[in-house]
């Protein structure tokens, strides 16, 4: 008996801890987030990288992506590519559109 209350009040802790650890890291998900969108709302945009900074004068109006997938991303933001390329396996019929590609089209 004792040994069985031990174990339940030993997972409640547990439980009690996990809720606590995982609301603390929402809260700073959250703040940083905003913090990193209104970073790269600005222009013009710097972009260190290890060939030096690269700069992003104005907002970009049309963009292009290389290599298969690589339209996934602005597609899931919301901006569809103005060229991109064909994927090369997992088309279904002949249009070189992936099947989650052609709902975002």
């Amino acid at each position: 008996m004792k040994k069985e209350l031990r174990k339940i009040s030993w997972i409640g802790l547990m439980l009690v801890v996990a809720a606590v650890f995982l609301t603390a890291c929402h809260r700073s998900q959250s703040s940083e987030q905003g913090n990193q969108r209104e970073q790269y709302d600005k222009y013009p945009l710097r972009i260190k990288n290890k060939f030096g900074m690269t700069v992003i004068k104005k907002k970009p109006k049309r963009i292009a992506t290389i290599q298969w997938g690589n339209q996934d991303i602005p597609l899931a933001l919301g901006v569809v590519p103005v060229g991109f390329s064909a994927a090369n396996f997992g088309v279904k019929d002949n249009s070189g559109l992936l099947p989650w590609t052609k709902k975002q089209l």
